[in-house]
């Protein structure tokens, strides 16, 4: 037997004539998702990411991280999106 292809045709045929099934069934995924652990996986690989901070001097910058040119006014950088420090001119 196909087991997978019987799952499918079962999962159609109680999902057709219900008023919202593919926001119920997609919530279902992001639960599985989530108590998997690859999510929080996900999550962590970004915080450690952003958690980095960039000095730069005051005018425009690359990014010594990714090479990314820093305009003067931002304050994170657009490609890897860490975190940029400008360095101010004490007088």
């Amino acid at each position: 037997l196909d087991y997978d292809g019987l799952s499918r045709i079962t999962k159609l045929l109680m999902t057709t004539y219900k008023s919202h099934p593919w926001t119920v069934l997609r919530c279902a995924q992001i639960f599985k998702w989530i108590e998997s652990g690859e999510y929080e996986d996900v999550m962590n690989f970004h915080r450690k990411q952003r958690a980095t901070e960039v000095h730069l001097g005051k005018e425009d910058a690359k990014c010594p991280s990714c090479g990314y040119q820093v305009d003067a006014g931002n304050l994170f950088c657009g490609s890897c999106g860490r975190k940029v420090i400008r360095e101010t001119a004490e007088a």
